[in-house]
């Protein structure tokens, strides 16, 4: 119930604008807000499915403690679940970015925030599959047999900090093309496309650093950041923009300059780091600076004795200038 008291605690108006939701129920056994404080909660106490969640209220003195708490009756499920079925998904995400805006007029990421700015990642991601189509536009793939399987897939943003936490801002369906499968790195960017806008339209003055994988180091990446006036970091893989590669290796022999090291314990582990950084690299109208990573990790096996050795490498592409302080 540590959750429950938090949301009492930071959130004291939570059932207020849950009130506010529009409701086309005729007969309102349950407040609006009741039964979407019950749906809330089966994610909150992570119950895993609806029956987990019935089951659990009916248990001990878990429907005491949270009507205790949260100060309203906890009904069934299955009828949160008529009223959710009804309430058009928009609503809801309004009431997320409430929370969020809230958060961030107390200032709760002040402390996070890197040079200024709010790490913003973008992330895409799979929950559920069917064998039919549940909405139109469902990604979908074909199988070598000619199985067709739907996967529902939301393009996130979510303010992330540095000791683990982190929290939804913002997120966007994942549509399939009009003809064919579902190609991942065609649909997510013209899903960021989409989700861009509306994060641009709802906090069109929160200063914004973009972090995202290696489907997003391309024009349309470094364009739509440029338009919104975000600074990014983005994971370059080997194959990205080959003359961006083309560059970085013509560098190499004349950069020692640019090498940072130095060592590190973790976990047991001893660990050696070479960061290379590479600045003012040209791409198109684009201005890019990148850093390569080389992390060497050895520990002594502690039953055999033999000496373990890990190596892992990390490149990142970004439009923020590089130096010995923040490589």
């Amino acid at each position: 119930m540590q959750s429950a008291v938090v949301i009492k605690r930071h959130f004291p108006q939570l059932m207020e604008m849950l009130s506010k939701m529009p409701d086309s129920r005729e007969r309102l056994q349950y407040k609006t807000e009741e039964l979407l404080m019950a749906a809330i909660s089966i994610f909150l106490f992570r119950q895993g499915s609806r029956n987990h969640a019935d089951n659990t209220a009916k248990k001990g003195r878990y429907k005491a403690n949270y009507e205790r708490i949260f100060k309203c009756r906890l009904p069934d499920t299955d009828t949160s679940d008529k009223l959710l079925r009804e309430l058009p998904p928009e609503h809801l995400e309004g009431l997320k970015r409430e929370i969020v805006r809230l958060l961030i007029r107390k200032k709760v990421f002040d402390k996070f925030r890197y040079k200024g700015l709010h790490q913003v990642a973008i992330d895409g991601t799979g929950l559920y599959s069917f064998n039919y189509e549940p909405y139109p536009h469902c990604p979908k793939k074909t199988s070598k047999n000619g199985k067709v399987t739907y996967t529902v897939f939301v393009l996130e943003a979510k303010i992330v900090c540095p000791n683990g936490f982190s929290i939804s801002m913002a997120t966007e369906w994942i549509r399939n093309p009009e003809t064919g499968d579902y190609d991942k790195q065609d649909c997510e960017i013209k899903a960021f496309l989409r989700l861009a806008e509306k994060i641009k339209k709802h906090y069109p003055r929160l200063p914004i650093l973009i972090l995202a994988d290696g489907l997003y180091p391309n024009n349309t990446g470094f364009g739509i950041c440029k338009k919104y006036n975000w600074s990014f970091i983005f994971t370059f893989k080997d194959g990205n923009l080959k003359s961006v590669w083309q560059e970085v290796n013509l560098l190499r022999p004349i950069s020692k300059d640019n090498d940072i090291q130095w060592a590190d314990r973790h976990g047991g582990w001893e660990e050696r780091h070479v960061c290379t950084f590479f600045d003012n690299l040209a791409y198109g109208k684009h201005t890019l600076h990148l850093a390569e990573a080389h992390i060497t990790k050895t520990k002594r096996d502690s039953k055999t004795g033999e000496l373990i050795v890990e190596t892992e490498r990390f490149v990142h592409i970004t439009d923020i200038q590089i130096n010995t302080d923040n490589c």
